[in-house]
């Protein structure tokens, strides 16, 4: 019931479906306009009938995938991780680095540093998405309880 009401928070025309439009104009109420490539990347990731909007089922997807459990282990689990490749200990993952820890798995032959190089630059997108996606998960949530509040 709850999903309902901030769902149609977004739908602004009643229509049962949340545009592009009606997510940008909910970000410019909260503040702050979001990158059409990164709301678009969010609409393509969550919109599973690919009509190019977020119905009620795919929004409940989309404030489910932000509801991370063990998100603390989580991310213990990859600072340790990460703390184990970092031989320098300066709290950055060089190519050289990575090459290194995927030679110790057995791994070098089949990635140079410039593969290397391309991975971290490809992690960096998608950590760059995934806190993008965490900040509308945070405006989501601002907008659930102003509807609770009766603010909005």
């Amino acid at each position: 019931m709850e999903l309902n009401r901030v769902f149609q928070t977004f739908d602004r025309n009643g229509d049962g479906l949340i545009t592009k439009g009606e997510l940008i104009k909910a970000f410019e109420l909260l503040g702050g306009p979001i990158p059409d490539e990164e709301l678009s990347e969010v609409i393509a990731k969550f919109d599973a009938n690919g009509d190019g909007c977020i119905d009620v089922d795919e929004f409940g997807k989309l404030c489910r995938s932000f509801m991370y459990d063990g998100e603390a282990e989580r991310d213990d689990d990859l600072k340790k991780a990460f703390e184990l490749y970092d031989t320098s200990g300066d709290g950055q993952l060089t190519a050289n680095e990575l090459q290194s820890m995927l030679s110790s798995l057995g791994l070098n032959q089949w990635m140079t540093v410039e593969d290397c190089t391309k991975m971290i630059t490809q992690m960096i997108k998608k950590m760059i998405t995934q806190m993008i996606m965490k900040m509308i998960a945070m405006v989501i949530m601002k907008i659930a309880r102003s509807v609770m509040a009766g603010v909005f």
